[in-house]
């Protein structure tokens, strides 16, 4: 076989290669990537309190419970499978005939607000609104649901999708096969102490109060510092054995 037809014979394959590549891709779709996080598996509540709910995905819910007070805000960790523009859907409670639109919270990607508020939706019970359209990267991205209104807010879930499904075409058994639960963080709790400065009293110490119910006993004292301000403190005994320690 001569160079020429060697060669010609070797294009041929990598087009017929290239073609079925083409036609399978074609014909075979990437499949989408489907994410369902409920409210009430958020690592960190802040401000928010879980509910049980029995209208809502999963039977609960996290709520503010009113007041000014809108931060922090509930946050968590989750993992995406693969890198892709992403629809975002929240499900939160509305009424139709009790303040409607008032329980509104916002939700925030990587610290990036979606572009519509949740909770108003204007709907009687649950529903879903899609409320931001944006692109994300494969692996680890950072949950928040921020009370905007301070108006007891109640959050349901919430989905991330490459798809275009409408999750309120969807039934819960179907919803529920997307659920992933987030990424636990180790936390270590602050050392209240850790900077209190130890107070070392420049002269006699005086009691000022005492009180005592026969086990444990607290003496107050005061005394002045090396500034000469006076300082108070209080000092514990527990009564162990017939002995005051």
């Amino acid at each position: 076989m001569s160079s020429r037809h060697a060669f010609i014979s070797v294009t041929s394959k990598a087009i017929a290669i290239l073609a079925i590549a083409l036609l399978v891709g074609w014909m075979c779709p990437a499949r989408a990537a489907d994410v369902l996080v409920e409210a009430e598996d958020f690592q960190f509540y802040g401000i928010w309190q879980r509910t049980s709910a029995g209208e809502a995905s999963g039977d609960f819910q996290i709520q503010v419970m009113g007041g000014p007070k809108k931060e922090p805000d509930a946050i968590t960790l989750i993992e995406l499978p693969e890198t892709g523009t992403y629809n975002i859907w929240v499900s939160s409670r509305d009424y139709t005939d009790h303040e409607p639109g008032e329980r509104r919270f916002r939700i925030l990607i990587d610290d990036i607000p979606a572009d519509i508020e949740s909770g108003a939706h204007g709907h009687d019970g649950y529903y879903w609104e899609k409320v931001k359209t944006m692109p994300l990267e494969k692996g680890r991205h950072v949950l928040a649901a921020n009370d905007t209104t301070a108006h007891y807010g109640r959050f349901d879930a919430i989905i991330l999708t490459t798809s275009d499904a409408n999750p309120n075409t969807l039934d819960e058994r179907a919803l529920q096969k997307w659920r992933i639960e987030p990424i636990t963080l180790k936390t270590t709790p602050p050392d209240i102490f850790a900077n209190v400065p130890l107070l070392v009293p420049a002269g006699e110490m005086e009691e000022v109060a005492r009180l005592d119910n026969g086990q444990v006993r607290m003496i107050f004292q005061k005394y002045k510092d090396a500034q000469g301000k006076i300082q108070v403190v209080r000092h514990t005994e527990l009564k162990v054995g017939g002995d005051w320690r």
